[in-house]
């Protein structure tokens, strides 16, 4: 949604459209169907809903939802004049009615004393990048999303490996859809649809899942912009695992507030974090890029310093190595952050309090059991 823009609930009125569109105000067509959604707590709807409710007077009672869960957003409605539905809308505190026949001077007037209303807060997209693969770059955006869920907050993980990503593994979930069911249907895509693909996890983390098969013909990525923006319209955090290539990289950098490049003490991975971070660098700003060491080991032959003066820039954060801790987590199918006994455990969470500005609360949950082998035959598109 853009930022001052309207959020525009259409009836059956072609003209309705026309007329928003000449008064030169940003909008976006919302579904009637995600409504029930924008009432949540944790939703971020719209600064302002303009909504044609003449054919739909029922819609008032979801608009009211909104209006009560969310006192800032404006809410502005077309209908008939009708005493029974005025009263309603006034029981719904909505802001302002516009009765027809429609123009563009009484939408102008409708509209112009809610332009100054604050607009929608945007959640922040941490996007985590592995110089190479193997270097723990899922583990630790697992376990970075699960301490953010800690805190409360709505999260939403999204593993843009097209097919074969991790995520759901380390996170214990069993997706049903993954992210092509969000790519191959872009005008379907809204806060309702992405809500039913995503899979719950025992961690409060939201996870739009990897495939479990390759899809078999070629994918349009343009859609990863949108999936982002409407993920950050609802989420306090958004943290991305993305591949090391292709244009599920490009796209979704450019949504992203935090860059973390993920390496190790190995020559190979230290050499591409390099060339990673500063191509990153060049093209995003190196505000934007950092650089963190994963299984940090004192006694490599390659030490920090190397490392820093390699990559061109001070290493953000190291982790201790725990390959035994990482792996039970793994097989577990539950974050090792969950547990949070551990020294590796306790510097994810320093980095994901760093990395967001917040404070973190430590929470101990207890495990859940959940069968190793059935989680690997779990199926989703």
């Amino acid at each position: 949604m853009t930022a001052g823009g309207i959020g525009l609930i259409l009836g059956t009125d072609p003209q309705v459209e026309h007329i928003v569109r000449s008064l030169g105000r940003p909008y976006t067509l919302v579904p009637e169907t995600s409504l029930r959604a924008m009432a949540a707590p944790s939703a971020l709807p719209p600064a302002l809903l303009l909504a044609d409710v003449r054919e739909k007077p029922r819609l008032l009672a979801e608009l009211g939802a909104v209006r009560r869960q969310h006192p800032n957003v404006g809410i502005v409605i077309i209908a008939r004049l009708d005493p029974k539905l005025m009263l309603e809308a006034m029981r719904a505190a909505i802001t302002e009615c516009v009765t027809e026949p429609t123009d563009v001077d009484q939408l102008k007037t409708a509209l112009s004393p809610l332009g100054t209303l604050p607009p929608t807060t945007r959640g922040e997209v941490f996007a985590f990048l592995g110089s190479k693969g193997g270097v723990g770059t899922t583990t630790l955006a697992v376990n970075v999303a699960s301490v953010l869920a800690k805190t409360g907050e709505p999260v939403l993980f999204a593993d843009l490996n097209l097919a074969y990503g991790d995520a759901a593994l380390y996170l214990g979930a069993e997706p049903r859809f993954s992210i092509i069911d969000a790519l191959e249907n872009p005008t379907r895509l809204d806060f309702a649809f992405l809500k039913n693909i995503l899979a719950a996890t025992s961690c409060k983390v939201e996870l739009l899942a990897s495939a479990d098969r390759d899809p078999g013909h070629p994918v349009d990525f343009r859609g990863l912009h949108n999936i982002i923006d409407l993920a950050a319209q609802h989420y306090r955090y958004v943290v991305l695992d993305v591949p090391r290539s292709g244009r599920a990289v490009v796209d979704p950098l450019e949504k992203a507030d935090a860059i973390i490049v993920v390496s190790n003490h190995e020559l190979s991975a230290v050499r591409s974090a390099s060339h990673i971070a500063s191509i990153l660098r060049g093209r995003y700003g190196s505000a934007r890029v950092s650089v963190v060491v994963s299984r940090f080991d004192s006694r490599s032959e390659i030490s920090s310093k190397d490392i820093e003066a390699a990559v061109g820039e001070r290493i953000r954060q190291t982790f201790p190595s725990d390959y035994r801790l990482a792996l039970d987590a793994l097989n577990k199918g539950r974050p090792l952050v969950m547990d949070n006994h551990t020294k590796l455990a306790a510097t994810i969470h320093t980095f994901a309090k760093d990395l967001a500005k917040i404070a973190v609360e430590v929470q101990t949950d207890e495990p859940k059991s959940t069968g190793f082998l059935g989680r690997l035959t779990g199926g989703k598109r």
